[in-house]
């Protein structure tokens, strides 16, 4: 699978060398997931539950769950700080699903849970002492500006103009230029990855929606999202030294797909889009945390 000819906006030198010393991925994620969930929620007083209904419907009844204690405020005190073990979170998931909820994934980094309530469940589970939040599990449409564009791949090697644009060849006098980026591992949270790319070589991957690390699942191969992941991966770590295709930021660096998009048809049109669930980024992030990635790109809007 040939690499879209738009170039994402790459690493500046003193960016990449910030990021090859990130170590503690795993506070970083539980920020991540913490801080999306509570731009996502509000307080339960405040919810208007009519609009929750209708947004929770509007997502197929996906939502995703805060579990709390009962006699706390927050689940989580802080980001990566928990007010209940995974246990307890799942202890209390089972006990809600006699007032509606259906759980489909349960987290280590954050004690909430994703599931499916119809309508009328909603306000039941805003009632339980044990629920903080109720939110939709909203999709996010990948946009391809200008719809999928591809270019065939080089017959020679080339850099292309973002590498030296942002003086990527002149970090790589560091080390031997092949190897620039050895030792780090990067998680890229897209559409899957070609693993059997000429000019690509993926240490590994994850599909966060089926839970699988079989390369045919986390293969990019969804028409409507157009080689996004490859195109990304590509950007940050492609072959260089192998007489071919392009060369990528950190070529020496250890990349990972993480599969986050599907498939799904637009609800004007009925034409396939290419987008990604929260509860699907989240479990993204999570496993990235929990496999030792030190940089995770999401290319995700």
């Amino acid at each position: 699978m040939p690499f879209r000819r738009r170039l994402h906006r790459g690493w500046s030198p003193a960016t990449q060398r910030g990021a090859m010393r990130a170590t503690t991925l795993r506070t970083a994620a539980a920020c991540f997931s913490f801080v999306l969930l509570a731009l996502l929620s509000r307080p339960t007083a405040a919810q208007d539950l009519v609009a929750l209904r209708r947004d929770v419907a509007a997502a197929g009844g996906r939502v995703i769950v805060g579990i709390r204690p009962g006699d706390a405020a927050r689940g989580m005190a802080g980001p990566g700080v928990r007010a209940l073990s995974r246990v307890q979170v799942q202890a209390i998931a089972e006990r809600l699903t006699g007032v509606g909820l259906r759980v489909t994934r349960n987290y280590d980094l954050i004690t909430a849970v994703a599931g499916v309530v119809s309508g009328e469940a909603v306000g039941r589970l805003l009632q339980d002492p044990n629920v903080e939040y109720v939110v939709p599990d909203r999709i996010h449409t990948l946009q391809l500006a200008g719809g999928p564009v591809a270019a065939p791949m080089p017959a020679v090697e080339q850099i292309p103009w973002g590498i030296s644009r942002i003086k990527a060849p002149s970090a790589w006098t560091a080390t031997a230029p092949a190897n620039y980026g050895a030792g780090v591992k990067v998680g890229i949270l897209d559409t899957g990855g070609d693993f059997d790319h000429e000019d690509l070589a993926y240490a590994g991957g994850f599909d966060a929606v089926l839970g699988s690390t079989a390369p045919a699942d986390w293969d990019d191969n969804l028409p409507a999202c157009a080689g996004h992941g490859t195109h990304v991966a590509g950007t940050v770590a492609a072959v260089r030294d192998n007489g071919l295709g392009v060369v990528g930021v950190a070529p020496g660096a250890s990349v990972y797909a993480i599969q986050i998009f599907v498939e799904y048809p637009d609800p004007l049109t009925g034409f396939p889009q290419c987008g990604a669930f929260t509860s699907d980024i989240i479990a993204g992030v999570q496993w990235a945390a929990a496999n030792g990635m030190q940089v995770v790109n999401m290319s995700l809007g």
